[in-house]
């Protein structure tokens, strides 16, 4: 099959405009959507970890008690074990998992 006569977008909603059905949809764009798909996702997870090293570094952070950096902790290994428990995607229908849900203390 030419491949040049598709243009790859990481948009799945673009995609799904265009192509009506999934048989139509062409294996290097399948890949390409995953490949964009988990690289949004493992950015999004870095940020969340970045957003909350603060909590554990700075010892004086206001309303931090040893329960929440307990509940931060497992916050963040969550995070840390996110990627390794997605499933294999294959294409624009399969479902991903949400993110872990922050502590309710963390903005």
């Amino acid at each position: 099959m030419n491949t040049s006569n598709y243009i790859v977008c990481s948009d799945p909603d673009v995609i799904c405009n265009v192509i009506k059905h999934v048989d139509e949809i062409p294996d290097v764009v399948k890949v390409a959507i995953k490949q964009a798909t988990l690289q949004k996702l493992r950015d999004d997870r870095n940020k969340l970890l970045i957003d909350t090293d603060k909590y554990l570094v700075i010892p004086d952070m206001p309303n931090i008690t040893a329960e929440r950096i307990e509940e931060l902790k497992a916050y963040r290994q969550q995070l840390r074990d996110y990627m390794n428990y997605l499933p294999d995607i294959n294409g624009i229908d399969d479902v991903i998992p949400s993110l872990p849900v922050k502590p309710s203390f963390i903005k």
